[in-house]
């Protein structure tokens, strides 16, 4: 169950040595795992939320399903990961999937898109383009 990963940082990424911070917000406990390189997973509200992910420091096959993905431009280092996304949709029992929602503005798209679209595709991720400094929610998360 998704709500044992969101209970520790030893759980959610599967190694107690992983650096995690916790802060208490008005909407409640938020807590930021560091993955490794620019790669970071946040725990809230039974919501999970993968940032950069990046495939050659972290088996994302290994944690529970993102409800979200941001990216936050275009290098390599901050995307490769993407591709071990499949694995989610490929555990899942048949017609349970939803793609996975992933923010990004359009020009970490074009860049992105020409190595992993056929990730939409294939409907493992729904992307979503971003203009930088603004706003945005997805279910109750908001971000920047």
């Amino acid at each position: 169950m998704k709500d044992d990963y969101l209970r520790g940082a030893e759980t959610m990424t599967g190694d107690a040595t992983r650096e995690s911070d916790q802060f208490d917000t008005q909407s409640g406990e938020l807590r930021i795992s560091f993955l490794g390189h620019g790669s970071l997973m946040f725990a809230w509200n039974e919501m999970l939320v993968h940032v950069d992910p990046y495939g050659e420091i972290y088996d994302y096959s290994q944690l529970p399903a993102a409800d979200l993905i941001l990216i936050t431009h275009e290098h390599g280092d901050h995307f490769i990961g993407l591709d071990e996304l499949f694995s989610y949709k490929r555990s899942s029992p048949r017609g349970r999937f939803k793609p996975i929602p992933v923010y990004l503005t359009a020009q970490s798209w074009k860049v992105i898109g020409a190595r992993f679209g056929y990730l939409e595709q294939m409907e493992v991720v729904k992307v979503h383009i971003v203009e930088p400094n603004r706003s945005y929610t997805h279910e109750e998360f908001e971000f920047v």
